[in-house]
Order: structure tokens, then sequence, then C-alpha cells
């Protein structure tokens, strides 16, 4: 997974390297794709959150889009923490699954 800050959708150094691994794995397996899925932690409103965690996912796609991944390979998606979990760093992040 790719974590951020609380309340963050901005890559951090780490962040960017292991999107930065992602995208050389893609480019020497050309037929893949991915499915970038963002997640919040249940901190705030729901619609904030769900905006949160959609923008961590295009953050990961932007950042793979700018290392020369075609878009058309990314999909992203959205999941929130259920209602009433404790904010934890484990819920903000954002997954990447490789598809065959």
């Amino acid at each position: 997974p790719v974590y951020f800050a609380t309340g963050s959708t901005s890559l951090g150094p780490q962040g960017r390297v292991k999107v930065g691994e992602i995208a050389e794995w893609m480019k020497t397996h050309a037929g893949s794709s991915v499915a970038v899925t963002g997640f919040a932690d249940a901190s705030g409103s729901v619609s904030a959150n769900e905006a949160v965690a959609q923008k961590r996912a295009e953050s990961v796609r932007d950042e793979l889009v700018r290392t020369g991944v075609a878009a058309t390979r990314i999909s992203t998606s959205r999941r929130l923490a259920p209602a009433g979990a404790q904010p934890s760093a484990k819920d903000r992040r954002a997954e990447v699954r490789f598809m065959p």
C-alpha cells in the first residue's frame, strides 16, 4: 500500500518511490493493468472522506501516468472505513491491484 498523512491526498517521498516501482513493473509487463483503490479513515464526514479516498487513488494514478504508464491501463475507485471505526493510519492509503 501507499500511505498518506491524515487528510492528505499528496504522495510523500516514500509514496513516490513505491509508485515508481509499480510503474517500472508495468513497463516490463505491457499487457497488464492496475486497479487503484483509495481509502480514507472515519475521521471526517462521509462526503469529505469519499472525496479524500477518491483523490488518493487519483494521486497514485496521476503519478503512474507522469512516469509513462498509459492512463487507459489504470482504473480508480474508493472505499471508506466502516462508520464509527477509530481513525487509523492503515485506512489512510491507496492499494494497487495488478490485473493480468
